[in-house]
């Protein structure tokens, strides 16, 4: 939780002192709310505040001679990977229908609807199942991380907590429908 804490404060200070609004991170090109970024951005801030916590955790309990050695394992990578590419690949697809001359209608307002629709604002089983597995591993990793902490061994390296193969599976497949 307080490396959750530190990672959104630090944020918040350095986005506003550029005049950034947090939330921006989050909204397409079209004004409306992006899977894409939303579930980019909730993988870098869980995967961000888990190696500040436990690098914060490391240095409480045995000082600073163990600062970094901290390794992010295989599954996290790769999870961490197919969300940057989802996020590529629907950059790629905007901006192919700006050059072809097909553009996105504007939204009036984002939402936590547009996270479940589609661009006509109807509901979308590729969207919804998109974002529904990236919570439900987005939670269960943040629940590993917490029972990570609470036995965290004072090694010379640690390694995060995996993320589940099945898991990891229907992440990919949840990215693939949308």
């Amino acid at each position: 939780a307080l490396g959750i804490v530190i990672f959104l404060a630090i944020s918040k200070v350095l986005l506003c002192t550029a005049g950034f609004k947090l939330r921006k991170l989050v909204i397409g090109g079209d004004g409306r709310t992006s899977n894409s970024k939303t579930q980019a951005a909730i993988w870098f801030g869980i995967v961000i505040a888990a190696y500040a916590a436990t690098l914060l955790a490391r240095i409480i309990e045995g000082g600073w001679s163990y600062v970094g050695r901290i390794d992010i394992p295989q599954n996290l990578l790769i999870l961490s990977g197919i969300s940057a590419g989802t996020f590529a690949g629907a950059k790629l697809v905007t901006s192919n229908r700006v050059a072809s001359g097909t553009p996105k209608t504007e939204a009036s307002a984002a939402s936590v609807s547009n996270l479940f629709a589609n661009d006509k604002g109807q509901f979308d089983l590729g969207d919804f199942q998109m974002f529904a597995w990236a919570l439900l591993a987005a939670g269960v990793y943040m629940l590993q991380i917490i029972a990570f902490l609470q036995t965290l061994p004072l090694s010379a390296s640690v390694s995060l907590p995996d993320i589940d193969t099945t898991l990891l599976g229907f992440f990919g497949i949840g990215q693939g429908a949308y």
